[in-house]
């Protein structure tokens, strides 16, 4: 009875760290790596807000300090479902920006059935900006791509490039 009891509370303090605090849940930013000035995550915070509800698309970024060793897609889905995060006709939908401070980590994670482009596509917007310790236009850059996704998807793209393409090789072989 008592290894029974023992193994309960290991198996919740090992889960602790996941969970989402009070006044986190739902907040679409949750800086525990610590990364921004007060101001820069009023600002952060403030886009993704209007983002999200502009498009109906739960938009987050989510900093720690360390992953603890869990793969960060764990981490991240653990984040945005404890977070209660999500949006849409699903109640389900948007992404997480997780970034791992030691562990010099990011993951972005999607959920629910609007699915955008992969998260490596994204990257190209604020990697490089990332890497400079530049967090604040990182999370701003993310945010745009999000935007430009949710804006005009990929797949919209390829649609309208193949009309085109279909239609030049009409006129062309005439």
């Amino acid at each position: 009875k008592r290894l029974f009891l023992f193994v309960l509370v290991a198996i919740l303090l090992a889960a602790l760290p996941l969970c989402a605090s009070a006044d986190e849940k739902g907040k679409r930013l949750v800086d525990k790596g610590d990364l921004l000035s007060e101001s820069e995550e009023n600002a952060v915070l403030a886009r993704l807000d209007s983002l999200s509800e502009k498009y109906d698309y739960d938009i987050v970024v989510y900093t720690v300090e360390s992953l603890d060793k869990k793969p960060a897609r764990f981490y991240a889905a653990e984040a945005f479902h404890y977070g209660k995060y999500g949006m849409g006709e699903d109640g389900e939908s948007g992404v997480i920006l997780l970034v791992s401070i030691s562990d010099r980590e990011w993951y972005i994670e999607f959920f629910g059935e609007r699915r955008l482009t992969e998260g490596t596509a994204l990257s190209e917007y604020f990697v490089d900006q990332l890497s400079r310790g530049d967090y604040y236009g990182a999370f701003d850059s993310f945010a745009s791509a999000v935007e430009d996704e949710l804006e005009f998807p990929l797949g919209t793209l390829i649609i309208i490039s193949l009309i085109v393409g279909f239609v030049i090789a009409f006129i062309a072989t005439g």
